[in-house]
């Protein structure tokens, strides 16, 4: 089944702004990675692609492997559609299941399930065209799942979903390179340093409000303090 994310240019975008303005609401991080990654995750799809706001599409595309603004993604073999703002763990779709559309309140689709044989009863020249059309043709699924609808929400619960992720990851203990003199404080199963990472001298990693994950090829300078819940990103730079 292949999977397409798409952030349509509604009145919900923005309450993501300013951090909208630049990239689609699924690549906006919570916890460990972004929206996209945890809904792609979730749906375990075998090809995916993006559609974005147009001004906004080839930045994009040369930031990403999938096709962008594709509109041949949207023929072939079943289709799963899901808006970026929809929160990953909700989205409880079984691969066979029959076509179907999720709305919110406002008509706005939340997710769409295409089967292939339905396809051609539905307008696909765009992103567009086909939500329309298949909110227009398709019976309408049984509830509705929850979204994100601001940008603040993801703020408050980021510090909770660093921890699930943690926890998801299961991988504790120290990979990389610590350098001493060193202060780990908390519990040393809450914090995990990986493979290619350096830790200077002189670095408190504090994990007793929550784990704190350094991940690869990341590198942390001295007097430098981390508070957990903590992900430090791949290749990131901590200066003091």
């Amino acid at each position: 089944m292949r999977l397409i994310l798409f952030d349509c240019p509604t009145p919900h975008r923005r309450n993501f702004f300013p951090a909208a303005l630049s990239r689609p609401i699924f690549e906006l991080r919570l916890g460990m990675n972004s929206l996209g990654e945890k809904i792609v995750a979730k749906a375990n799809a075998e090809k995916v692609a993006h559609f974005v706001p147009a001004y906004m599409a080839a930045a994009h595309q040369a930031r990403t492997a999938c096709p962008v603004n594709d509109a041949a993604m949207l023929h072939g073999n079943d289709l799963l559609l899901v808006n970026g703002r929809l929160k990953a763990e909700t989205l409880e779709i079984a691969a066979d299941a029959p076509s179907q559309v999720a709305a919110d309140s406002s008509g706005e689709v939340l997710w769409a399930r295409i089967a292939e044989r339905d396809l051609g009863k539905l307008r696909t020249n765009s992103i567009d065209a086909i939500l329309e059309s298949a909110k227009a043709t398709l019976p309408a699924a049984d509830s509705s799942p929850a979204t994100w609808s601001y940008l603040w929400e993801l703020i408050l619960a980021n510090p909770a979903q660093l921890a699930a992720d943690f926890a998801a990851a299961n991988h504790h203990g120290i990979e990389g390179t610590v350098e001493e003199p060193r202060a780990i404080r908390g519990s040393a199963t809450d914090v995990f340093v990986a493979r290619g990472a350096v830790v200077h001298p002189m670095v408190v990693i504090d994990a007793q409000n929550g784990p704190v994950f350094v991940d690869e090829g990341a590198e942390i300078h001295p007097f430098t303090r981390i508070e957990g819940p903590c992900y430090v990103g791949k290749n990131s730079l901590l200066l003091g």
